[in-house]
């Protein structure tokens, strides 16, 4: 044991020599076993992450940890301040201004930044009533000082403790989650109560005997905040959606980095699959000369799997998810085409969660390679999921309508219960992660206590940054710097798929298309993914968990209570405000209606 010690400590001390490797990774491998005995004092459960306390966070883990906490707390060097600003404004901001330059001149330059979310569709501005004098730039010294700040979030999130922890928790392997049964869940089923997220929240546990919690927030979100998102995929526990109006490729970037799907939008401008492959390889391309990769102060540190932070980094291209239609006829070559440039995950999507999923799921694990990862949604029912497991789906993904932009619930006359369908799957325990998608909101820890792995968001962990598509310029209106945006399946996004009757008009209306404000406290994906994880490492800590994985793996959760009244709302759009119409003859619907005599 104290060989162990010191060959830790002694491979810690930089700079790390082949010799210093081969004893940290034989180091790792003689702690391994230690790691599979931890019993979790009040579950019982065998711990995934490492020991609390344990061998490496007691002697020089903890250093890490340490270091990892000061990087979120200390304002960085002048120096460190003027290398960063300095990356930002030749990588950034310079090839912004010659890209939005050539790009007048050039349609196929224009198309290519159209694909990739640096610009908007013209006719997207046509019918969002979008006026180019309302097209906005940030002042420089303004946007390159919200981009370093965003660079040293991302290089804190990214910090060898963060790193290591995941490796660790990926080497350990799967282990499904059992059955949990909830009182107060099975009370709303009985009683066919419609219900949303925002109804429940968690109360406080006060402190057991034995219970070992971490009292640092900065641990738990070093080691402790993540979770399987799919069978082969450990990562922070919330996935990107894939609205096209929000993504882009700076934004999808930045979460694959930090260890979150980034999921490539298959609608709108990106309804083709040429469009898809080329975002795909704009993506891959992203992250090998993204700033935190290339210039992480971190980027020699060898970790336990013998590689360097940078090529840890440079790995995260395995975060990136493609998604596809359900349609048995394309979903085959769509894949293979997207495989061919080194997508290997694919979320087959569904909205109106028919049989055809099952077909898409089977043809993929017959067709493709045996080593593609397959998240499939949305799904409505244990049957269900129970058969796309059968047929090789990796995780699903619970949720129609209910969300912030999504109006399914009004127009189908809906009233969602996908936390109650959510809650169904993990008492099934059906051997998969559950990822929930649509009005998760604030009570993300709630469908953590009840044993999901992660959720799915889109305007949450995107919305009102810099990196929101497009990522080229702002809109100015009432006064503010805000981004449009647009529901999958909103009029917008309808029509620049292609999507219309024989008239041209848009066709099954889902969503609506508004606008979200330039967020000021966190203007990077980031910061704002930085402030997300905090109110997670708040979960863990006032459940008196060790980690999200502990949380989840609870036998019960009997802390969950009702929380709010929101099921009044229940079928209506939550989180919903000053929503715009689409634009006909240059007029919103409504005044066109009343003046379309003139138009006879």
């Amino acid at each position: 044991m104290q060989q162990l010690i010191r060959s830790v400590e002694w491979c810690l001390i930089p700079p790390p020599s082949a010799a210093r490797r081969e004893l940290w990774v034989s180091s790792i491998a003689m702690a391994e076993p230690l790691f599979k005995q931890q019993l979790n004092t009040s579950t019982g459960q065998p711990l995934i992450m490492p020991p609390r306390p344990g061998v490496l966070e007691a002697h020089g883990y903890g250093a890490l940890l340490e270091s990892f906490s000061r990087e979120l707390k200390e304002k960085p060097s002048d120096k460190a301040w003027r290398d960063v600003g300095g990356i930002v404004f030749e990588g950034v901001m310079k090839v912004a201004e010659r890209l939005r330059r050539d790009a007048e001149k050039c349609d196929a330059l224009k198309r290519q930044l159209i694909e990739v979310g640096g610009f908007l569709p013209s006719k997207q501005l046509e019918l969002m009533n979008i006026c180019p004098s309302q097209i906005e730039d940030l002042p420089k010294s303004l946007e390159v000082e919200m981009r370093r700040r965003g660079f040293f979030y991302l290089q804190a999130l990214t910090h060898p403790a963060a790193l290591q922890s995941r490796i660790l928790m990926q080497q350990a392997g799967y282990q499904p989650l059992p059955g949990k049964e909830i009182p107060l869940f099975e009370r709303f089923l009985e009683q066919g109560v419609a219900c949303t997220y925002e109804d429940f929240g968690l109360k406080p546990r006060g402190a057991l005997p034995n219970d070992g919690v971490q009292e640092s927030s900065s641990k738990i979100l070093a080691q402790g905040c993540f979770s399987w998102i799919s069978r082969n995929h450990v990562g922070f526990p919330t996935t990107s959606n894939s609205m096209p109006s929000t993504n882009s490729v700076e934004a999808l970037a930045s979460l694959a980095i930090m260890g979150t799907f980034a999921c490539i939008p298959t609608d709108g401008h990106l309804v083709s699959i040429e469009s898809r492959v080329r975002f795909a390889q704009r993506l891959r391309e992203a992250i090998d000369n993204h700033p935190v990769v290339l210039f992480h102060k971190h980027r020699e540190h060898i970790l336990s799997n013998s590689n360097t932070v940078q090529q840890e980094l440079c790995s995260r291209k395995d975060f990136i998810v493609a998604t596809l239609k359900q349609n048995p006829k394309t979903v085959v070559d769509e894949a293979k085409a997207l495989y061919d440039v080194g997508v290997r995950t694919f979320r087959v999507y569904d909205a109106g969660s028919t049989n055809q999923m099952y077909e898409a799921v089977a043809l993929l694990r017959q067709k493709l390679p045996k080593d593609i990862t397959i998240i499939v949604g949305q799904v409505t029912s244990v049957e269900q999921a129970r058969i796309l497991v059968e047929l090789g789906a990796d995780a699903i993904i619970v949720g129609i309508g209910e969300g912030g932009i999504c109006t399914t619930p009004v127009v189908g006359s809906l009233a969602p219960d996908n936390i109650l369908v959510a809650y169904e799957l993990c008492k099934a325990g059906l051997g998969v992660p559950v990822l929930c998608d649509g009005g998760v909101g604030r009570a993300a820890g709630v469908i953590f206590a009840m044993g999901a792995s992660g959720s799915m968001a889109s305007r949450r962990i995107i919305g009102g940054t810099l990196e929101h598509s497009p990522t080229l310029y702002w809109v100015r209106r009432n006064g503010h710097l805000e981004k449009p945006y647009a529901g999958e399946a909103s009029g917008v996004i309808k029509i620049l798929g292609g999507n219309t009757t024989m008239a041209g008009d848009p066709y099954n209306l889902e969503g609506i298309s508004s606008y979200v404000r330039l967020n000021e406290e966190y203007p990077t994906v980031a910061s704002l993914y930085s402030g997300l994880l905090a109110g997670f490492t708040k979960v863990v800590r006032f459940s008196r968990a060790h980690s999200l994985d502990d949380l989840m793996r609870r036998p019960d959760a009997s802390d969950i209570k009702v929380f709010s009244d929101g099921a009044r709302d229940a079928a209506g759009a939550h989180h919903v405000q000053d929503s715009v119409q689409l634009v006909l003859y240059g007029m919103p619907v409504t005044e066109y209606l009343d003046n379309r005599h003139l138009f006879a």
